[in-house]
């Protein structure tokens, strides 16, 4: 969970993080290739669509650069969160490129993100976003068997 806020201290404080991804994984990466990386890099800008746009090119363009180079996966629908009732993507599932045991490329938001199709809630908001989260489940399937 990296950290939330759409300010320019939290915007720098998100990319300091993802530049020290690689020596949080190369432990991981010694034992086995297939490190999947999911979460909430909460990639919302500091408060415009502009800088949300380039925060997200960002972290695409720096998992890719890491060894291996990890791919950020599309959502369907494209939203895993809502925040004052509209629908957002914070949650990534970042896939290493070579990974034979991923044959999607997409993955599947479930929950009242996917019934609200990412369109706008009015009125009252869904009983899991209440008493749950404001995220929702992020589903990928993988293959049950190691490919390397």
């Amino acid at each position: 969970h990296l950290k939330s806020g759409p300010t320019v201290f939290a915007v720098e404080d998100r990319h300091h993080v993802l530049n020290r991804i690689d020596e949080a994984i190369d432990p991981l990466l010694a034992r086995d290739r297939d490190v999947i990386l999911l979460g909430d890099f909460n990639t919302m800008g500091a408060g415009d669509w502009q800088s949300r746009d380039a925060e997200l090119k960002n972290l695409r363009r720096k998992v890719a650069k890491e060894k291996p180079g990890f791919v950020d996966l599309t959502l369907h629908p494209q939203c895993s969160h809502y925040f004052r009732g509209r629908g957002g993507w914070l949650d990534h599932v970042l896939v290493p490129q070579e990974m034979q045991e991923v044959t999607v490329t997409t993955v599947q938001v479930t929950g009242y993100c996917a019934v609200a199709g990412c369109e706008r809630i009015r009125g009252n908001y869904p009983l899991a976003y209440r008493q749950l989260s404001d995220h929702c489940p992020v589903v990928l399937e993988i293959e049950n068997t190691d490919q390397d």
